[in-house]
């Protein structure tokens, strides 16, 4: 039960935070959700303190300068998934992805889930 001004500061000195680069997948979807969920005031314009994995991996494949140890990246889609068995080897669990987020406590297997 943490209340807005903490929620506010959290925005302030993580995510609004210029020195600290955030990294994800598909990152704007996500943090539309986090903007409309929590009073965190997000500046969603702040393109620099965010690297997407998404969009990196798109510009790597069309350059065709990067070799996958697994795979070559070319003729897969544009998932996590595909990112993930091409760097990795090995399938990306998505089975919580679909779970219920809002309920607390989160379980075991959704915050190991949420730290991949």
């Amino acid at each position: 039960q943490l209340g807005e001004e903490l929620w506010q500061q959290l925005g302030q000195r993580v995510f609004n935070n210029l020195e600290i680069l955030k990294v994800g997948f598909s990152l704007h979807q996500d943090l539309r959700m986090l903007h409309k969920s929590l009073p965190l005031q997000l500046n969603l314009n702040a393109k620099t303190c965010y690297l997407d994995l998404r969009e990196l991996w798109r510009r790597l494949k069309y350059l065709q300068i990067v070799k996958f140890p697994f795979g070559c990246g070319s003729n897969s889609g544009g998932s996590l998934c595909a990112l993930t068995e091409l760097c990795l080897g090995k399938k990306l669990d998505k089975s919580n992805q679909c779970s219920n987020w809002a309920n607390r406590p989160l379980r075991h297997d959704q915050i190991v889930y949420a730290g991949k």
